[in-house]
């Protein structure tokens, strides 16, 4: 019926579907047609009285019921609506704004490709897959390429100042940071992916960078640390996570993310472990918890750092210590950080965080670093990739300064 009345529409109603949006609409629609209605045929109007329009659909209309009006009347709302709800989800280009040109390397960052010969403060080092769970898959492999997704808009504003570090993320007289891409992986020879790991972070290691290995499940920083036995010196393990990994083995699988730290307990260049931000349940017992105490690993939970602060951790740290940051992003509040899996209330801040891993820099030395447990999936409108991609840059800038003062 609409169609005859309005030729011009007659394709477009197969596919329109008219709504009104609330009864009160619809009950002053009615009211309003309904008193025109009446007034126009009270006055006797002629079709060659009324305009352009009414001219041409007046003597139809007069023949329509009223419940016809107020179809149209629907529509023309609903189309206003529709298109009002279009242009409020349209997004405003930050790259444009920035002047941001494309890039397929964290923050623009020049590309790796030849791990032998690297000159450059931190090596961004993809590493979507190690040793996960059958249960689960490689849930994590598309992190590494979201943060580089993330802070894509930031490509032509690397020389900026960044408030975060005091100066530009590069300042003068340091090297910038380089991306050496993704590694292969595959989702069933594990041994295969581990040893990848390995090689890679070793390769970097004998170019005098600081390897950044980004993840990918949390099993990816138990090759990074076996790698880092081959430099002959002694470490501390600096975790910052919201669960302890202390399990021997989870679904038939010792060297998984539920057994990092455990891992690392056996392995001789491991001297020391500092666990910070856990909290809520996670997959340990409470035999796996006395187990690391026994050990020796010394804990900051997440209720102690916000009782206390960072300062108590990073009294821990030993002056000149080598320190490596395990770094599993579940230990950020969720509110912050919601691309991860394993999410919990009451986790550590942005300003905690990099508070940490300046005060890791000042007390000691940063020898490498993971960033795990990344699951843009679930991210909620890049929040997460947003905080962790930021907090990575803030990162190669605090190693930047680092490998400055060492050398000077």
């Amino acid at each position: 019926m609409l169609a005859d009345v309005f030729p011009s529409l007659r394709r477009s109603t197969k596919v329109w579907a008219f709504k009104l949006s609330t009864r009160s609409d619809f009950t002053k629609r009615r009211s309003f047609l309904g008193r025109r209605f009446a007034i126009w045929r009270s006055k006797g109007r002629e079709t060659s009285d009324s305009g352009p329009i009414a001219r041409r659909y007046n003597a139809h209309l007069l023949s329509q019921p009223i419940a016809l009006l107020l179809t149209v009347s629907s529509m023309l709302a609903e189309l206003s609506f529709n298109k009002k709800r279009t242009s409020m989800a349209q997004k405003p280009d930050l790259a444009a704004l920035f002047g941001a040109t494309n890039a397929e390397t964290f923050l623009g960052l020049p590309a790796c490709k030849d791990l032998t010969n690297i000159d450059a403060s931190s090596a961004f080092i993809g590493a979507p897959c190690a040793t996960p769970y059958g249960s689960v898959g490689a849930y994590a492999q598309n992190g590494p390429e979201s943060l580089r997704q993330a802070i894509a808009s930031l490509t032509a504003n690397i020389n900026r100042h960044n408030f975060d570090l005091g100066g530009p993320t590069f300042p003068e007289g340091t090297k910038r940071a380089v991306d050496c891409g993704d590694l292969p992986w595959s989702d069933t020879d594990f041994p295969t992916n581990r040893q990848t790991i390995r090689e890679t972070v070793a390769s970097v290691l004998a170019c005098g960078v600081i390897p950044m290995v980004v993840g990918g499940d949390d099993s990816i920083p138990i090759p990074m640390l076996q790698a880092m036995g081959g430099t002959g010196k002694k470490y501390t393990v600096l975790q910052i996570d919201a669960h302890i990994d202390w399990r021997d083995t989870h679904m038939g699988e010792n060297m998984g993310l539920s057994s990092t730290m455990r891992r690392a307990s056996e392995m001789d260049h491991i001297e020391k472990i500092i666990q910070v931000g856990a909290r809520g349940i996670g997959s340990g017992h409470s035999s796996d918890y006395e187990d690391a105490v026994a050990w020796g690993s010394i804990f900051f939970t997440g209720p102690d750092i916000h009782a206390r602060g960072m300062r108590q951790v990073i009294e821990q740290i030993d002056v000149g210590a080598n320190v490596i940051l395990c770094i599993d992003i579940d230990a950020l509040d969720p509110s912050i950080a919601p691309n991860t899996i394993g999410r919990s209330p009451g986790g550590l801040s942005y300003y905690q965080a990099l508070e940490l891993i300046n005060g890791a820099a000042e007390r000691g030395h940063i020898a490498a670093v993971d960033f795990v447990e990344i699951m843009p999936e679930v991210d909620i409108d890049g929040l997460g990739g947003l905080t962790v991609s930021r907090l990575v840059a803030a990162t190669m800038g605090i190693l930047a300064r680092q490998q400055a003062e060492q050398l000077s």
